[in-house]
Order: structure tokens, then sequence, then C-alpha cells
């Protein structure tokens, strides 16, 4: 079995480790000698703290392990899906600045973060060239100072804080392109109309307790509003 799995192409072997968790993808370097690097080049990494919460201790090795995977892997291999969920507070804003910059450096398509505790979010997400699809959940954004998506193509946004006037705006009027939109429990201070999205095809919009700006989703072929403590503001 070794000779077999050691004959596979290397771009074989990536492909298949990239549906494991990171973690597994890691441990997989055991199997057989050419498989050692090859984790450094998987395009998928799927990071969770779920099983690493029982003390200090137990979760420096979860913040070691993704430190390992996100710093030692070389900076011109990109990067296709970079998947975070964090539960712990000793997550904190600096470290996942330290690693999500890791990985719009290496040119990141599809970035996914959840965290728990409303950490900042980090400012070099804004000014991605590279970013597809983007998912964030329970997160601040704390500066709009530049903003930039020319290829991003979906946005999903759960539980997100746009605490300064205009923020929203700045964020939606930077998404040329922008196909999927879904804002969930999303609080925003908005005092401007925000553009109309030429390329908008779907939009699902809910739990706001503030008012929301109809016109730029109304020519979406699909459009969910679901009325939560919401005044309408044409």
């Amino acid at each position: 079995m070794a000779d077999r799995i050691s004959s596979l192409p290397d771009e074989l072997v990536c492909h298949i480790l990239s549906f494991l968790p990171t973690k597994e993808a890691v441990a997989t370097s055991v199997l057989a000698k050419n498989w050692k690097p090859l984790w450094l080049s998987v395009p998928t990494l799927h990071f969770n703290d779920q099983n690493y919460l029982q003390n200090e201790d137990t979760y420096s090795r979860f913040l070691q392990s993704v430190y390992t995977v996100m710093l030692l892997r070389d900076a011109s291999q990109p990067i296709q899906s970079f998947n975070l969920e964090c539960k712990s507070p000793l997550c904190n804003t600096y470290i996942v600045n330290v690693w999500v910059t890791a990985a719009i450096q290496r040119k990141v398509e599809r970035l996914s973060l959840s965290l728990f505790f409303m950490g900042n979010l980090p400012s070099c997400i804004l000014t991605s060239t590279t970013l597809v699809v983007l998912n964030l959940k329970g997160l601040i954004v704390k500066t709009v100072s530049s903003v930039s998506f020319p290829s991003l193509k979906t946005l999903h946004l759960r539980g997100v804080y746009f605490p300064g006037p205009g923020f929203l705006f700045e964020v939606l009027s930077s998404c040329p392109v922008l196909e999927d939109l879904l804002m969930s429990s999303v609080l925003f201070n908005e005092s401007r109309q925000i553009n109309f999205l030429p390329k908008l095809i779907k939009a699902d919009i809910s739990s706001f307790r503030l008012y929301i700006p109809i016109a730029p989703f109304c020519k979406a072929e699909f459009l969910r509003i679901e009325v939560v403590c919401m005044y309408y503001h044409e």
C-alpha cells in the first residue's frame, strides 16, 4: 500500500488532502516519505478550535498548529480556501490578523471567518484583489479607509457590526461584480445611499434593527427581506 501511495502524483495527493480537516491533512505526512511536505501545498485550509477549549495549555496547541501551517507555507503557494472558526477569546484580534494576512498574501479566493467574541475585522481583507467569496460572522468593521473588492462575487455577513457612518456603503460600493449578498443580524450606521449593485442576482436580508436601503437590491432576481424592527428607506 505504501508503494502505491508513493506513486500518486503530488497534485492528486494535494487534491485528496484538501477534503480533510487541516489537522488530519497534516497527520497524513507519516503515510509516505514523499507526503511529508505536501500538506504545506494543500489549497484548502480549515481550522476549528472546537476540540481545544478544555484549558489554556490545550488551546495553545491549537494556536501553534495554525501558526505552523500558515507561516511555514511558501508565500508563492496560493490558497484557494481559508476557513477559520474560533469560539475562544484566546484567539484574539492580533492572532487572527496574522493568520488572515498570511492567507491574503497567498492570494486566497474563498475566505470564511467566524468568531464568537466580536473580534475586529483584519483590515487587509478589505483590499484583497483575489477574494471571490467572503463569509464573515461575529466581527466588527472598525475602519474602511481603503476598500476594494474587484473580484468579489459572494458576500455573506452574519452578526457583523459597522459602527461608523457610511461604513456599509463603502464596502458594498466597492463590490462591482457582486452577485450573491446575505446580511443577517447586521448593524450599521448608514448616512448615504448605497449604490446600485449592477451584477446582483441574489439578496437575502434579515434581522436589522435600523433602516435598510431597498433600492440597491430591488433588481436582484431573488430578493428576500425579513422585517424585524425595521424602517424602510428609499
